[in-house]
């Protein structure tokens, strides 16, 4: 009975708050950006975008005390991927804001306006009372199918109004019931249990397909505020991870070994529906909305096992790209939390995880994503030199700048060296040295001839923080360095144009000023065949004449 009311409800619940919404918009229109009054988002400086795979972070460094540059607002990209950068260098001074949200490669939801749940909505929702008493298989697929009906909508308010009436806690504990149920079954056909009869797996299968269609509906609800996603957190989170983690890892364990049991009819593998890769899919996506909230960012990074699942999604080719996509897209949120960045550039294999998605996967979303985590742990300062030690770091930033034909990619690579490049001078004198000066060579063409304003702004940017008295030699001889910074200093009078005065400043400073240590050494005359070499200190000599 509780079943057959489900849909109903839910449908007048879903009609009741579209038609309030609209009475809204005819009121005043609604704002976006309205959950950024948040204290706690304030805080961390979190912006409200839309929801897409491939977004971008802010960020930003300063020039130097006398040299302030101003934010510069970007155009969109191709491959429709959008993003927001303040372009200033040198020492960073705001920590890399979070990417709230992701619709790139698979829509979660439209973003609305976050409104006070009212106290009705903290009653018991119909589809939490029917699930507690849906005891049969029959009747709890009846009802997931029911809630997978009327959970399927984009409106964040109702997805807020059924989290708050507990429906995010009533699936946990049905995931953690799925999950004992098949624990038991591998324990009867094992023969390590004798109190349950055994079963095939046929009956395991069945229960495999109704851990997809619960994470599906976790993830549909999941579509809600960012405020509501981490009061979730806050009451199921420590359940939750654990069941998450151990699913994803009995998906991986089946895929690697190919020899689990067969979860899906001849008719679902033709429409791709196997109920394994649904749950790889749905797992990471729900993963992703969690890392959307910075309360959840240092919890979900520090969480055992967490990084590590993330990392081994990410580089398996062979998984459905929407998880492995998700898997990425997480590990670049977590990247932006300052107290994550240390610790994720330490985590074993995480960066040569990337590095391999970067230069070797087959889709450019993904090495797109790939980048961009870096490009985040590169922020922190303690992982400049770090970073900056990696030859094949640094060669692969190079390739994304140079032959990416995704902007968006080309802008992350430009960044994560421009952030390395704030370094100490040793640093800087590695990264101008690394495999012979290609460095130079690759960001002065960047700086001269890509397509993208950003691109060639924060080329010059690298090129300005790679100044210093220690490399001031090595870039005043190469070739069209000094050309392209004048001709961007002279340019439209923009940030850039700052950039490359302040970069032309800098170097002309450090080379002067070893010149003229040079030309105030005292010269010595030393007698040598038929001429006189007039030998400085410092080691260079001149021959004067032959006649002497």
């Amino acid at each position: 009975m509780a079943e057959a009311m489900l849909i109903p409800k839910f449908k007048n619940k879903i009609t009741s708050s579209r038609e309030n919404l609209e009475a809204l918009n005819r009121k005043s229109p609604l704002t976006i950006n309205s959950e950024q009054k948040d204290d706690e988002e304030e805080k961390h400086n979190v912006n409200q975008d839309s929801i897409t795979h491939s977004e971008e972070m802010r960020d930003e460094e300063c020039l130097s005390s006398s040299s302030t540059i101003d934010s510069h607002e970007e155009e969109h990209c191709n491959q429709q991927l959008h993003s927001s950068h303040e372009l200033s260098f040198e020492k960073p001074n705001k920590r890399p804001k979070i990417t709230h949200e992701n619709n790139r490669l698979h829509s979660l939801h439209d973003p609305m306006i976050p409104v006070c749940v009212s106290d009705e909505c903290c009653q018991l929702s119909p589809f939490s009372s029917a699930l507690s008493q849906s005891v049969s298989r029959h009747d709890r697929i009846r009802t997931i199918v029911s809630a997978c009906a009327a959970f399927d909508h984009n409106n964040a308010l109702v997805h807020d109004s059924e989290i708050a009436a507990g429906s995010d806690a009533a699936l946990c504990k049905h995931l953690a019931f799925l999950q004992l149920l098949i624990l038991k079954k591998r324990m009867c056909r094992e023969g390590k249990d004798s109190i349950i009869e055994n079963v095939d797996d046929s009956s395991e299968s069945e229960i495999v397909e109704e851990i997809q269609q619960t994470l599906t509906v976790l993830e549909m609800l999941y579509r809600c505020t960012t405020t509501q996603l981490s009061n979730s957190f806050e009451k199921i989170g420590k359940e939750l991870l654990p069941l998450l983690l151990s699913m994803l890892e009995d998906c991986i364990h089946k895929h690697e070994r190919r020899d689990g049991p067969v979860s899906i009819t001849s008719d679902q593998y033709s429409k791709g529906l196997d109920p394994n890769n649904v749950i790889m899919t749905k797992g990471t996506k729900i993963m992703a909305h969690l890392a959307r909230t910075t309360q959840c960012l240092v919890p979900l990074a520090n969480h055992r096992g967490f990084l590590s699942i993330l990392r081994r999604i990410s580089v398996t080719a062979t998984l459905p790209d929407k998880s492995r996509f998700s898997a990425l897209w997480t590990l670049g949120n977590l990247g932006c939390d300052a107290d994550n960045m240390i610790m994720m550039a330490n985590h074993p294999g995480l960066i040569d995880s990337l590095l391999e998605v970067a230069d070797r996967d087959r889709s450019p979303e993904a090495r797109c994503h790939a980048v961009k985590a870096m490009m985040n742990l590169a922020w922190r300062p303690e992982n400049k030199t770090p970073m900056s030690e990696i030859p094949r770091l640094l060669s692969s930033m190079l390739r994304m700048l140079l032959y990416s034909g995704i902007v968006q990619a080309r802008r992350h690579a430009a960044s994560c060296l421009r952030f390395l490049a704030s370094a100490p001078p040793k640093t800087k004198l590695r990264i101008v040295l690394h495999d012979n000066g290609s460095i130079l060579s690759s960001v002065v063409n960047a700086a001269s001839s890509d397509k993208d304003r950003y691109v060639r702004d924060c080329a010059t940017g690298i090129l300005s923080n790679l100044s210093c008295k220690e490399t001031s030699k090595v870039m005043g001889e190469h070739p069209g360095l000094f050309d392209i910074l004048a001709k961007v200093a002279v340019g439209d009078g923009g940030k850039a144009s700052k950039i490359a005065a302040a970069a032309l400043c800098s170097l002309s400073e450090h080379i002067q000023s070893a010149n003229t240590k040079v030309l105030s050494n005292p010269l010595t005359p030393r007698k040598i065949d038929k001429g006189v070499v007039l030998v400085r200190s410092g080691g260079s000599s001149q021959i004067q004449s032959d006649g002497i």
